[in-house]
Formats: structure tokens, C-alpha cells, sequence
């Protein structure tokens, strides 16, 4: 198994500003890695142990802007047997089950009110208490996918006899859900995302009956497509921003897919490509068009993060956890604050363990985690060189590897060059 928890070297001794900065104009030292790199700390959340220990996996779906993570625990993946889970801080826990199988928690907004499904039917939750939400007429089957800060809320229903899903929309957890339309006015697709202007994204049929990738401005409109990418015979829409930006994925008639980007203020559409094989597939968005999925790496899913026109592979991008894991098979979602959902394989094979993993951005040079890099970071700065149990104690909240400003996995004196270009802005 992969262990993502580098050591770390400290200079011992003590040091001054003055110290630091003739040390740092001596030193010609380059960075380990580019000062644009993105590198995370890994907590890995334990698997749930209530009311049995029989639930060695754990499958996030989607993280809010304050961090937590909700998805479901079952025995292994795709089992019926089960339950929705939420992590919150360091602790993860199940929320109410109505019913005996295939329960899951697919989305929730900022002040916890989680969506999903229970025994195949659309449920929310609201104080860890299951509540079914209003049915269409005649319709039994359904999922609610996610809820905006508005509690408003979007999935689709099932048809059992005629085997197509309706794209619906509830306005608020109490009120009947609405159809959406598609591109021949009836309504037939699904309704993943949404956003808190009321703006929806899906698929619904397209051309030749190959699905298409939408949005809809609001719940009455008609929808607009999305891709898909040249050549592609079909494109799906998972996520959008607050922007309007939307991704998703295009597939080709070899059945090879790429995530793709649609940027709103240009409405460019941007093929995010893939690092290796010929499937990559865009499930999270940010508001700093950040994108993350998954890819397949030769035969195994890895976790992608795509920023700022970069392609990553978050394995890549790890540089501490609390506990070790084979790799991240895949990115759920990602906030504002960059922090990302992620699934943690822990033991290989199609049942062995996963768990949750919330991705925590590292910020080089901000040393007092006080969200900027300045002269306040000196004196924290020495203190995480030169003595790592002091500097825990005094900021217990705050990342050490912060200090590693030359990106190479250690805190040393080496740190002391790009440190000090952080904080003159050299």
C-alpha cells in the first residue's frame, strides 16, 4: 500500500528575520516543484461502525462550501444493503434509513439538507430524519440528485413500464415536483445539478435518441444544449457553478468519453482530455472553474483535478494523509474553499475497502493559516523549521507542510529561498 505521510526534516537551531532573508539571498536553490502546483492534505475517514462493522466501503457524492461530505456505506460497492452517510469535521456517521436497502445520499446544500434516495424512492433529510418527498402522479420510482441554498431541489422520476426517467424539479421539500421539458416538449431525462440562481443541468434525448447535455435557465424553461464535442455521439451535463459553468462528459461511437467544460461568459467548450486510456468523465465543479472526476488510468480509475487549463492526477498531488490507501479512484466533488470529495481505495479488488477522503488545499508560505502569505508568516515560518512539535502546539489548525514552500515533501532549509520570494513577492 501506498503511504501518502512524507518525514519531514527540521533545521535545528533558532533564526531571525534578518537571518532568513540573508540565508535566502544566498541560496540558489530552484523549487522542488512549480509554485502553481496544488498539493493536499488526505484525511481519510474511518468506515462506519454502527450499528455494524460490516461496511467496509464508503462512496462520497458531493461536498458543500463548508466542508461536509455525504454519500453511503455499504458492505461493498453498489450493494443494496445500503445507508446513507454523512462526514462532518473528522467523523463520519449514517443517516436514518426508511427502508431496507438502497439508501444513498447524492447531494446537500450549505446548511445540511441532504437529498438522495430510499428503496428507490426520492428522499430528504433534514436532521438526519428521512422524509419522502412529494411523488409525480402516477409515478412510484425516483432520485432526487441535489438542493440548492434555496431548498430547492432537482432529480427525476422513473417510469417502471415504459422504462424512461422524467426530469422534475421541487421548489421547495414540502411541494409537488414540477416536470421539466425536453427538446420535443415532453419530458423525458434527468435533472443532476443545480445552482442557487435556479439554474438546472441533465440530459435529456437528443438527436437519434442519444442523450444530450442541458440546462435549464429555470424550471418553466426550455433547454439549452450542451455539446457535445466535436465528433462525440452523445454528452451529459453532472455539475454546474454559480457562474453557469457546467461539466460533464462526451462520448464517441467507440464508446471512449472526455470530461468536458462549458464556460458561460465565453461559451467556450472545453475538452478537459484525459492523462492516460480513453475515459475521463467531469462530476465536481468550483467557482474558480476548477474541475474534478475521474479518469481511467490504464485498467484503474484515478481521481482528476483540472485547473487553470492543467490536467492532474490528485494521486500525484497528495503530500501527507492521516492514513495510507492504494489511490484515489475518484473526485466527487469540490467546494470554493478547493477542498475536494474523494474516494480512497484502500485494499484491491472490485469489493475491496473504500472510504470517504476530504482533499484539504495546502497554501505555500501561509504558515499562520490566516488565508494570506505575509510578514505574519516569518516568525511561524521559524518556528515550523525549526521545531514542529512547537509550531503544532501553537497552531494546532493549520497545516505544517505549509512551510514546504520548494514542494518537495519536507520542511528544511531548503524552504528558506521560495519562503521568502512568497512573502516579498520575488
Amino acid at each position: 500500500m501506498r503511504a501518502f505521510v512524507p518525514s519531514v526534516f527540521c533545521a535545528r537551531g533558532t533564526g531571525s528575520v534578518s537571518r532568513i532573508i540573508a540565508i535566502g539571498a544566498l541560496l540558489a536553490m530552484a523549487a522542488g516543484a512549480s509554485a502553481g502546483t496544488p498539493r493536499y492534505r488526505a484525511f481519510v475517514y474511518p468506515p462506519i461502525t454502527q450499528p455494524d462493522n460490516g461496511r467496509n466501503v464508503a462512496i462520497p457524492f458531493a461536498i458543500n462550501q463548508t466542508g461536509v461530505i455525504v454519500g453511503y456505506a455499504a458492505p461493498e460497492p453498489f450493494h443494496p444493503q445500503s445507508v446513507p452517510a454523512r462526514a462532518q469535521g473528522q467523523t463520519i456517521t449514517e443517516l436514518g434509513a426508511a427502508n431496507d436497502s438502497f439508501n444513498q445520499a447524492f447531494g446537500l446544500n450549505d446548511h445540511d439538507l441532504v437529498v438522495g434516495f430510499s428503496g428507490f424512492q426520492p428522499y430528504r433529510w433534514d436532521d438526519d430524519a428521512a422524509v419522502m418527498l412529494p411523488a409525480l402522479p402516477g409515478f412510484f420510482s425516483g432520485v432526487a440528485w441535489d438542493a440548492n441554498n434555496l431548498d430547492q431541489i432537482c432529480g427525476n422520476f422513473i417510469n417502471d413500464l415504459a422504462g424512461f426517467d422524467v426530469p422534475c424539479y421541487w421548489e421547495s421539500p414540502s411541494t409537488e415536483p414540477v416536470t421539466l421539458q425536453d427538446l420535443s416538449g415532453g419530458s423525458v431525462g434527468a435533472a443532476f445539478a443545480m445552482n442557487d440562481a435556479g439554474q438546472i443541468v441533465g440530459a435529456v434525448p437528443g438527436p437519434n435518441f442519444f442523450f444530450i447535455a442541458v440546462r435549464w435557465e429555470n424550471a418553466t424553461a426550455a433547454p439549452m444544449t450542451i455539446g457535445p464535442l466535436p465528433g462525440g455521439r452523445l454528452s451529459e451535463a453532472r455539475a454546474i457553478n454559480a457562474l453557469g459553468d457546467v461539466a460533464g462528459r462526451t462520448t464517441y461511437e467507440d464508446n471512449s468519453s472526455r470530461a468536458m467544460l462549458l464556460v458561460d461568459e465565453t461559451d467556450e467548450l472545453i475538452d478537459i482530455g484525459v492523462l492516460a486510456g480513453t475515459y475521463s468523465e467531469a462530476f465536481g465543479v468550483n467557482d474558480d472553474r476548477a474541475v474534478v472526476g475521474t479518469f481511467n488510468a490504464n485498467g484503474e480509475p484515478h481521481a482528476f483535478l483540472w485547473q487553470d487549463g492543467t490536467l492532474h492526477d490528485l494521486n500525484e498531488l497528495v503530500a501527507t494523509a492521516n492514513e495510507s490507501f492504494l489511490y484515489l479512484a475518484s473526485a466527487a466533488d469540490i467546494n470554493n474553499a478547493g477542498e475536494i470529495a474523494a474516494e480512497a481505495v484502500l485494499e484491491p479488488g472490485p469489493k475491496g475497502a473504500r472510504r470517504f477522503v476530504r482533499l484539504i488545499p495546502l497554501t505555500p508560505g501561509d504558515v499562520n493559516c490566516d488565508g494570506t502569505v505575509s510578514v505574519g508568516d516569518i516568525n511561524p515560518f521559524v518556528l515550523a523549521l525549526t521545531d514542529p512539535e512547537g509550531y503544532a502546539a501553537q497552531f494546532p489548525d493549520c497545516e505544517l507542510l505549509n512551510a514546504d514552500c520548494s514542494n518537495d515533501g519536507v520542511v528544511s532549509v531548503g524552504d528558506i529561498n521560495c519562503f521568502v520570494g512568497l512573502v516579498t513577492g520575488g
